[in-house]
């Protein structure tokens, strides 16, 4: 099994991980043996299918991969046609090409966050909002979200918030001018964010600082890796916050996958650790990532079905795909594996079906950010919140079995 990584950084700590990794529990001894893992790095190069050819060669019956997208997408072409499952952790919002059979993505589709978010918004009962987005998102996602909650507003905003900075991390903030942002007045008091969480956290203080966020205000931030740290950070202000963010369901794999990130040099933990939503969710998903190949192996193994690896050639002229492929990527469609992040599982899309969301309602007390759990949100129950903890929650009365006194009030008209 390769896993296949973009920072320098970044591949000690999937490679210390790996080497901690402990398999007793899914594989038996004499296959455990058979199961190695190499740490490689994506090196930036114009040859992307040659270096993924010459992955093939290494005789490897799965990929994981957290690499830049144009690498993905090499990736997944060629594990596609060679039938060797690729498992990956996406960055800069890569996803499932259609159409390739043998690719999984460990980080849920995307509009998991974008149902969820609309749930919330139709909750509240919104007749008009303003939506903030930064170059992370493509538009598209917002048109998803409008598209879920059509029919509920009667205006909508949409407002990309201007470049601060032409450097490699896109830093973005509100406009400078007080006239063009206060145009909108009462509408900025129903505000959605759909940025990065370090801009979330810039246009909040930077509201802040605007007098724009007051108890009469209410944003709703919705990030699926939004940590615990940032969430003090963000909440800067007197204004009502709400936070979507994806939910952690703890296992022993929780507090092993922890022990070890602690043990990690504070350069790359960012800091003391105390809760999972702090650590890097690329790090977990790959360790998670690891362990439900192990599983769909060990399953292979126990019904006999299991072929080991063969060296394969991929050429124009002749390419023989791997026979242990389709069985293995059938297996890994059918396993549901616990980890650091929760149970994981694959749908017919590819995409990591584990995506149940936290809704999260943050209030300033005495200089400290409090955080309450507001509500739970998954793709079969949807929204489940709190009456008490989430703004507009409030149940619906319910008037069987009560006796109400109607009173018609006479008027008589009268002609000057």
């Amino acid at each position: 099994m390769d896993v296949y990584g973009q920072n320098d950084r970044f591949s000690p700590v999937i490679a210390g991980l790996l080497a901690g990794l402990d398999l007793t529990h899914i594989l038996l001894a004499r296959l455990k043996s058979e199961v190695k893992f190499d740490v490689k790095k994506d090196t930036p190069t114009s040859d992307f299918m040659g270096r993924c050819c010459n992955l093939m060669a290494d005789g490897i019956a799965a990929i994981v991969s957290s690499t830049s997208c144009p690498t993905n997408i090499a990736l997944q072409s060629v594990c596609n046609a060679m039938h060797v499952p690729l498992v990956f952790v996406a960055r800069d919002n890569c996803q499932v090409t259609a159409g390739r059979k043998y690719t999984l993505s460990m980080r849920p589709e995307a509009s998991g966050i974008d149902r969820a978010l609309a749930d919330v918004i139709i909750q509240q009962r919104w007749r008009s909002m303003v939506v903030f987005y930064d170059d992370y998102y493509a538009f598209s996602r917002i048109q998803n979200v409008l598209a879920l909650t059509r029919g509920n507003f009667l205006e909508v905003i949409v407002l990309k918030l201007p470049s601060l900075s032409n450097g490699s991390q896109v830093i973005v903030g509100l406009p400078s001018g007080q006239k063009e942002i206060s145009d909108y007045g009462e509408k900025l008091k129903r505000v959605v964010v759909l940025c990065t969480v370090e801009n979330t956290i810039r246009l909040v203080k930077q509201a802040n600082q605007m007098n724009l966020f007051t108890p009469e205000h209410h944003w709703v931030i919705a990030n699926q890796e939004v940590s615990d740290k940032q969430l003090q950070a963000i909440n800067a202000s007197r204004g009502v916050l709400t936070v979507v963010r994806k939910l952690i369901s703890f296992s022993e794999y929780t507090d092993k996958f922890m022990a070890y990130w602690r043990s990690l040099p504070a350069n790359v933990t960012n800091g003391a650790t105390t809760s999972p939503y702090d650590v890097k969710m690329t790090a977990a998903y790959m360790y998670d990532a690891v362990l439900h190949i192990s599983r769909a192996v060990y399953a292979l193994f126990l019904d006999r079905q299991w072929i080991g690896p063969n060296k394969l050639r991929c050429s124009i002229d002749v390419s023989v795909p791997w026979p242990g492929g389709p069985p293995l990527m059938e297996t890994l469609r059918k396993v549901r594996t616990p980890g650091v992040l929760g149970k994981s599982g694959f749908d017919d899309t590819g995409y990591n079906i584990n995506s149940q969301m936290q809704v999260l309602r943050l209030e300033k007390v005495v200089n400290k950010t409090r955080v309450q759990v507001a509500g739970m949100w998954d793709p079969v129950t949807r929204l489940n919140t709190t009456a008490r903890t989430l703004p507009g929650a409030n149940p619906r009365i319910d008037i069987r079995n009560k006796t109400f006194r109607v009173v018609t009030l006479e008027v008589s008209f009268f002609l000057t």
